[in-house]
């Protein structure tokens, strides 16, 4: 039905059409949407006619809100909008939509579009559409529609009614619009129509009994019949006493209490078979650590390679030249006490010129095994770890390589390398690796590929002449070193070490500190690390040199007692990050400045016997909750359930003032404790710790390198 038509022909007073000044609508083009926003922020939204005036707006909302048009008061933006104003004397735009503000001027009453459309319920809402149209004459063409209001009556289905307020708050199916309406069976074609359900009730008995009795005229078999004969009274005390409950119920409660008991020993037994068990397995883990710990120092102190095995040698000499000196004093004076000091700084200029040596030929034999290890990294394919789940949800880990242009280049300078280092080959084979290695660099155009072409030949015409090996080690090695130095450039190298470099720039970026001895930038791993560090200050090759300002320390003790109190924790699944946030450096402060490198019972000095173990039981380890015993106090002291029953007053004492000197000292560790503790997450998976390859992505920039081919 057309609603142009519909508003002519309706009486003014009774449709609502004519109530909203729509008669006027015949003439779509003249047509205004009007959005009143009222005070409580809602929208009322209406079409008139682009001829009314304002006055007539007001006496056509009187009906809608409720009141009259003296208590009316309409704004555009923050002006005023005066009566007598026509529509069409605003700026209705290309749309012809315009937004007016509704407000009362009455303080107490509040005009509200929430049951505007009460009344009109019935009736559809309009709306103009105004679109593009080619066949129209100035390109626009503007379109009345009807929104149709379908509302239904929610079916009430539980709910709640406020007292106060009276809103009434429905349970969630009642959103979801009716019920479905109930279709007869025959309307439907679905298979439950289609197979009839059939309920059996069985009325009749299966067997029939005879009910009637012999007589003359009828003989009944009687082989079937019972004779019942009365039996003599029993009372009920006698009936209980023959079925005698209490003594059936007390075999039933014995036999269920020994069924329980031998429940529990079982279970007690796999316990303590258990817990022997792990008992032994500690003392062997114990054991095997001594063991290794034994064998480890053994093998750094006769054959040192790492920095930790050179410090543990210098400090054996340093701990040996003091036990010389204190052995010349007390045996000598004078003239023979001089001498005996000389003699004893010749030894230990001899013992440090050999310990010197050695670390000269172990850092030679480092720098090898550098050069090899750059040589495989340019050359390894880039790997890095996924997770991947497949179609039944299931979590993978796989591991991914990819090979580029620049590895596979790598593996050639790699295996060039490699047949340059080799000594085992002949004359032959050796001038055919140096004839490769010049083939390489025949398309290259820089001073150091034509200072390394120049040295290929000499060494190549060397060796022609018969020239011995060893005479040609120098000038090999030269050529080692221009190799390595022309692929480490970035004009030589076709980008073999773009990534590799990437990688370290970007690792670099944000982890570059300056030492203020040498005042070089460095990364943070080249400075030492403890937990009373603040800032980093000198790095680890100023700390070697100056003995001033560190002495030597042999660590290797005291880190096999933090490692001990790290897998104790571990077992007894401490949520507290002290003992790791640890280092052994600290350790050797516990050990000798705080507890003074003896036993706080009995004074054992042993360190290799001493173990800083827990004061409290049921505490987390830390500085100020450990005490230093042996390894048979420590057994003892687990045992203890209260320490004022055992300890005297004075220990007691004694120990609580260590722990506040261990607590002033590891202020900065007390900090980073209650942060981990605040912020951390307390999962105790130590099982679950792994490591894991993460691709970097290192082409944020492209940069453009110069060539020299």
């Amino acid at each position: 039905m057309d609603p142009q038509s519909d508003v002519s022909s309706s009486p003014p007073a009774v449709d609502p059409f004519e109530k909203l000044a729509l008669s006027s609508l015949n003439d779509k083009g003249r047509s205004i949407t009007v959005k009143f926003t009222t005070n409580d922020g809602t929208v009322f939204t209406q079409t008139y006619s682009s001829k009314i005036k304002i006055s007539e707006i007001k006496d056509i909302l009187e009906d809608v809100f409720g009141t009259t048009a003296d208590n009316m008061l309409i704004k555009e933006g923050r002006s005023l909008v005066s009566d007598d104003k026509v529509l069409n004397e605003f700026n209705v735009g290309d749309f012809n939509m315009l937004e007016l503000y509704l407000y009362s001027k009455n303080p107490d009453f509040t005009i509200s579009a929430t049951n505007a459309y009460k009344e009109f319920a019935t009736v559809p809402d309009v709306i103009t559409v105004h679109m593009l149209d080619s066949d129209a004459e100035d390109g626009w063409r503007d379109i009345v529609v009807e929104m149709m209001n379908q509302c239904i009556e929610k079916p009430f289905i539980g709910g709640y009614v406020n007292k106060d307020s009276g809103v009434e708050y429905h349970h969630g199916y009642s959103q979801t619009g009716p019920p479905k309406p109930k279709v007869h069976h025959t309307q439907k074609s679905h298979r439950d129509t289609q197979t009839y359900f059939l309920r059996n009730r069985l009325l009749d008995t299966n067997y029939a009994q005879a009910t009637q009795m012999a007589k003359e005229d009828l003989w009944i078999p009687s082989i079937t019949d019972r004779i019942l004969v009365a039996g003599p009274y029993e009372t009920a005390e006698e009936w209980e006493k023959r079925r005698d409950v209490e003594r059936k119920v007390r075999t039933i409660q014995r036999y269920f209490r020994a069924w329980k008991i031998r429940k529990a020993l079982k279970e007690l037994c796999a316990e303590y078979k258990k817990r022997i068990r792990l008992e032994e397995e500690l003392n062997d883990f114990y054991k095997q650590a001594d063991e290794d710990r034994k064998a480890q120092e053994l093998v750094g102190k006769v054959f040192p390679r790492t920095k930790e095995d050179f410090i543990m040698l210098y400090a054996m000499v340093d701990r040996w030249k003091k036990s010389e000196i204190k052995r010349i004093c007390y045996s000598y004076s004078g003239p023979a006490k001089i001498s005996s000091f000389f003699m004893l700084l010749d030894k230990e200029i001899q013992m440090l010129r050999a310990i010197e040596a050695h670390r000269h030929q172990i850092k030679m034999e480092m720098k090898i095994k550098k050069e090899h290890d750059f040589f495989k990294t340019i050359g390894n394919p880039i790997e890095w770890n996924k997770h991947y789940k497949d179609w039944t949800n299931k979590a993978i880990d796989f591991n991914i390589q990819m090979d580029t242009l620049e590895t596979q280049q790598g593996n050639e300078y790699y295996n060039i390398f490699l047949s340059l280092n080799d000594i085992d080959v002949g004359v032959e084979e050796k001038i055919q690796a140096l004839l490769n290695l010049k083939l390489l660099l025949c398309d290259h155009n820089c001073y150091l590929s034509n200072e390394l072409v120049e040295l290929i030949d000499r060494a190549c015409e060397l060796m022609v002449r018969g020239i011995n090996r060893k005479h040609l080690d120098i000038l090999m090695k030269r050529i080692k070193g221009l190799f390595i130095k022309h692929i480490k450039t970035p004009e030589c190298n076709n980008g073999v070490c773009k990534r590799m470099l990437r990688i370290k720039e970007k690792i670099m970026h944000s982890n570059l500190y300056c030492c203020n001895r040498c005042g070089k930038l460095k990364c943070h791993s080249e400075f030492p690390a403890n937990s009373q560090l603040e800032k980093f200050q000198v790095c680890l090759t100023c700390t070697w040199d100056d003995r001033v300002m560190e002495p030597w320390v042999d660590v290797a003790p005291y880190r096999f007692i933090l490692r001990l109190i790290r897998h104790e924790e571990k077992l007894k699944l401490s949520e507290s990050s002290i003992a790791f946030i640890l280092q052994p450096k600290d350790i050797h402060y516990i050990v000798v400045k705080i507890w003074h490198g003896h036993s706080a019972l009995t004074e054992v000095t042993d360190i290799y016997n001493l173990r800083l173990c827990r004061w409290f039981i049921d505490q987390e380890w830390a500085p100020w909750n450990c005490v230093l015993l042996t390894t048979e106090e420590m057994k003892v002291h687990y045992e203890i359930k209260n320490l004022e029953d055992v300890y005297d007053l004075h220990f007691l004492h004694r120990v609580f003032n260590k722990h506040e000197l261990a607590k002033q000292h590891f202020k900065i560790a007390l900090k980073l404790e209650n942060y981990f503790q605040e912020v951390g997450e307390n999962t105790k998976r130590w099982h679950e710790i792994k490591n894991f390859k993460e691709f970097i992505a290192v082409h944020s920039k492209t940069h453009v390198f110069a060539k020299c081919h």
